[in-house]
């Protein structure tokens, strides 16, 4: 399982570079493969193979090029009329926009979005667009060209281009029109990758090779400290790492903070093409753990998902490990439907391995242990798979929206809601890296928690304000996302007796949902769950059975709202 004696210290001597070139060329028919075989549509493939036999990453010299001044430039002419052919602020076209803006930096492109289109790295999918980025479309106009219109990306899944219709606008490259015609990316003036510089021989007698986690093909998904990209750090559960790779076996690098024992490590779950392969318990510090030995010699998908969550201890991912003839491949595309879940343990997984009869054939008041708390198996995570999306999980247990399970209001999930560490101030982290369609938020059972205990009362006034401004503020970040709340369903009206906990839950959900609404947000909703039952998980947290549940209540709930099947 652990083959941490491959990374002991030698002589610098010993470490060598692996000795093969790639590149991102057009010539690599794997990457225009996976690119023309994204689309379903036939007319869309024959099309792209079509003009990717006429040439395609065309470097192009940007020695004076700033993406931030290009942007500027190119909002400058933000309400000029749309012309054919024209280059000017009296009228432009849409490859007349990209070719005036670049010009001025000293990059010549075509006048033509289809031969635009062949200069630059090509960026596949909308996910890996960065600022400044060209991006095409295609059937946006009768011509005898299959790619037809050309915009600069502004992020945040904004983009600049020529209408044919209104000018010079910024639009949505998700939106009804843009989202269905868009093709590819590129990026201008990026430096070929040399992938041999990501790939060393651990040791010079040795048949293995490490490929550094800053490699372009590895995929992360989830809340990341990127600060030193050769060892991004994490806490929060749900964080994936993901590759496609050639080879029979893998190996993968971390260097984990989380404790030693069963009840205080770090758990991982390993998947290998789409299934469970490994359930990886870390060692603190820094070890190379094995999955997949007897895989056949071929291409495979591996994720890494960390199931615990960040009191747990932070991991530090630092690389993958394979045989020196295997390589990292270019990633599929990732689902375009994002999905974010904001929540307590019940969304972390807490205690969901165990199954609990209630008392008195059984007794759930166990205590913590991380080994039983399991994210991929979560509700949150379930319902990303069931609607084929992305998943973050942005959750911590104990934490409430106005006071938390102990009845301190200091560091509520809304106070740790920007963070990247929820236990550390610094850094921030940045929301424009991931902007969810759809929010789920499903906070409140530890705000209840001392009147179940009999402590003091929930100030239901404080808890309906903080949550309404908690909206709001979700609201400003993600302006599109359709938010829903759902009341805890780890309440019920039946204990305290005559306290009525879940249907006040309920209740002042609903009037926060009410009064976001009445103030004019058509996209917030509100869903209540079954309260949960027998058999528990720890500390009668949910089990499994509670989990899948709670996913296939909600899935045809979410169908509705956002028309996904």
């Amino acid at each position: 399982m652990i083959f941490s004696f491959l990374f002991d210290k030698r002589p610098l001597a010993l470490i060598i570079i692996l000795c093969f070139c790639c590149s991102f060329s057009f010539t690599d028919g794997g990457k225009v493969e996976q690119l023309i075989n994204s689309f379903n549509n036939p007319e869309i493939r024959n099309g792209l193979k079509t003009f990717f036999r006429g040439g395609a990453e065309k470097q192009i010299s940007r020695e004076n090029y700033s993406v931030e001044e290009l942007i500027k430039e190119a909002s400058s002419f933000l309400g000029t009329p749309h012309r054919m052919g024209g280059t000017s602020r009296k009228g432009i076209d849409c490859s007349g926009l990209v070719r005036v803006t670049h010009q001025k930096f000293g990059i010549l492109l075509p006048h033509s979005s289809h031969e635009q289109a062949r200069y630059g790295n090509i960026v596949p999918s909308k996910d890996s667009l960065e600022r400044g980025d060209l991006v095409f479309f295609y059937n946006s106009y009768n011509s005898r060209n299959f790619i037809t219109h050309a915009g600069i990306y502004l992020g945040e899944e904004k983009f600049i281009h020529a209408s044919h219709s209104q000018g010079v606008i910024i639009s949505s490259i998700n939106d009804v029109y843009w989202g269905k015609r868009f093709l590819f990316g590129t990026r201008l003036g990026g430096v070929k990758v040399n992938e041999a510089s990501f790939y060393m021989l651990v040791s010079a007698d040795s048949s293995l090779v490490k490929v550094g986690a800053d490699h372009p093909y590895i995929q992360y998904s989830g809340r990341i400290d990127f600060s030193d990209n050769k060892k991004p750090g994490f806490t929060f559960p749900g964080v994936t790492v993901s590759a496609r790779f050639v080879g029979n076996s893998i190996g993968f690098e971390l260097n984990d903070l989380g404790g030693n024992e069963d009840k205080s490590a770090n758990y991982f779950t390993v998947l290998v093409d789409g299934r469970i392969a490994e359930i990886v318990k870390c060692k603190p510090g820094t070890h190379v753990y094995h999955v997949g030995g007897n895989l056949k010699d071929t291409i495979h998908d591996i994720s890494i998902f960390k199931r615990t969550e960040s009191f747990v201890g932070k991991s530090e991912f630092k690389g993958f490990v394979f045989g020196k003839n295997d390589k990292l491949l270019k990633p599929m595309n990732k689902s375009v439907r994002k999905i974010e879940f904001i929540g307590d343990s019940y969304t972390c997984g807490y205690g969901n391995a165990l199954v609990i009869p209630a008392p008195p054939e059984g007794n759930p008041n166990t205590g913590f242990s991380s080994a039983n708390e399991d994210n991929y198996l979560a509700w949150g995570n379930l319902v990303s798979q069931k609607l084929n999306a992305q998943y973050m999980c942005t959750a911590y247990s104990g934490k409430g929206m106005y006071r938390n399970f102990q009845g301190d209001t200091i560091g509520t999930l809304p106070q740790i809601y920007d963070r990247i560490f929820p236990d550390e101030k610094l850094p921030k982290w940045n929301f424009s890296n991931y902007i969810p369609d759809l929010v789920v938020i499903h906070l409140g059972t530890n705000d209840f928690f001392q009147e179940f205990s009999g402590s003091s009362k929930l100030d239901s006034s404080r808890f309906v304000d903080q949550y309404i401004s908690f909206v709001k503020k979700v609201r400003e970040l993600y302006p599109a996302a359709k938010i829903v709340c759902v009341p805890s369903n780890g309440l019920n009206d039946s204990f305290p007796v005559n306290a009525f906990l879940f249907t006040k839950s309920k209740r002042y959900v609903e009037s926060v949902v009410n009064s976001i609404k009445e103030a004019g947000d058509k996209n917030i909703y509100t869903f209540a769950m079954v309260p949960q039952s027998a058999p528990f998980g720890e500390d009668w947290h949910p089990s499994l059975h509670t989990h899948e549940s709670m996913a296939q209540q909600i899935v045809p709930y979410l169908k509705k709202i956002t028309g996904w099947e």
